[in-house]
């Protein structure tokens, strides 16, 4: 999936968590510098859950542990620099979802 960016916009609550996203794809193992779109602390996870290892493509889970937001599960190319996790073995907090929302801004 390719989620859009906000750059040279005014950008909704869902943009500033893509914006958000696309930061920490670029780095995954550098999460603890990125705050949270939302309530502004370093609780950012992100994951890529994989079936096999090998596999270049992923499905990612994002979200905040401090307030519980994050995006929607979503396929994705696993970045080379990220250590995927097989699916069955993550743990991942029933957070709530950020969505689109048309015309929001």
């Amino acid at each position: 999936m390719s989620l859009p960016s906000s750059r040279g916009k005014s950008s909704s609550f869902y943009e500033r968590w893509v914006d958000v996203y696309e930061q920490a794809y670029r780095n995954p193992g550098n999460l603890d510098s990125v705050v949270c779109p939302h309530c502004g602390r370093l609780a950012l996870n992100l994951i890529f859950i994989v079936d096999v290892p090998g596999e270049t493509r992923s499905t990612f889970v994002f979200w905040c542990a401090a307030c519980l937001g994050g995006l929607p599960p979503n396929r994705t190319r696993t970045p080379l620099h990220a250590l995927p996790v097989f699916r069955g073995t993550e743990h991942v907090p029933n957070y709530e979802l950020v969505v689109d929302e048309p015309g929001a801004s």
